[in-house]
């Protein structure tokens, strides 16, 4: 069976329950929102969940917060990397550097961005 649900209402849990019991499952999730008009967005970090670490475009590597708040969120903050990096006007405006807030459904983001298709086909 192939189930067509909206992305605001794919909860982790249920994409896990709806797979492990055999559907396919074919969401459109949100384009990724730059944190610059034009710049850098979540696709274009190395989200590992597995070691607990996202990396930047830029090279620069950092621990990724357990999940913590209602929401469950991780966070990767790279305070003191952005300010003389290359890339930093195309990533933020915040001058301390970016903060990236991680929905905990993070390991999932890969076939997530798969289902996204290629940009431009939204």
């Amino acid at each position: 069976m192939q189930i067509l649900p909206d992305a605001a209402y794919a909860a982790a849990e249920l994409r896990a329950a709806l797979t492990a019991a055999g559907h396919r499952l074919l969401i459109k999730p949100p384009a990724p929102k730059p944190a610059v008009p034009g710049g850098l967005t979540l696709d274009d970090f190395t989200i590992d969940t597995t070691a607990g670490t996202v990396a930047c475009p830029a090279g620069h590597t950092v621990a990724l917060a357990p999940p913590a708040s209602r929401y469950q969120q991780c966070r990767a903050t790279f305070t003191g990397l952005c300010a003389a990096c290359p890339l930093h006007d195309r990533c933020t405006t915040a001058k301390s550097g970016r903060i990236l807030t991680i929905a905990a459904c993070a390991a999932a983001a890969p076939s997530l961005r798969f289902a996204r298709g290629p940009v431009g086909a939204e």
